[in-house]
């Protein structure tokens, strides 16, 4: 038997400062829910998932303070992050 190496495709460099999005968020930019049937606030996995991040990538940024939006601190273990600076990033509203 041989050894074949097989290498890895490159993975796509992207510009700074440009997000990966989900495919979910691209429904969400089609349907155009109406503002008021938004939520007011996101958890922190949620809002993370609306940038394309996962659960963990979502509370790494939050900890090292570079979350794309700001973050509220309701208590010591309880945090949101408020819709409109989120939406505002993500051009959900915007006509």
């Amino acid at each position: 038997m041989r050894n074949c190496v097989v290498s890895e495709p490159e993975p796509e460099v992207l510009p700074a400062g440009s997000l990966i999005l989900d495919p979910e968020l691209e429904k969400l930019h089609e349907a155009e829910p109406e503002l008021e049937e938004l939520p007011a606030s996101y958890s922190i996995p949620e809002a993370g998932a609306l940038l394309g991040l996962n659960r963990a990538g979502s509370y790494e940024l939050a900890r090292s303070g570079k979350f794309p939006v700001p973050i509220l601190a309701l208590s010591p273990r309880r945090h949101r992050v408020p819709a409109a600076p989120l939406h505002k990033l993500l051009g959900i509203g915007e006509r």
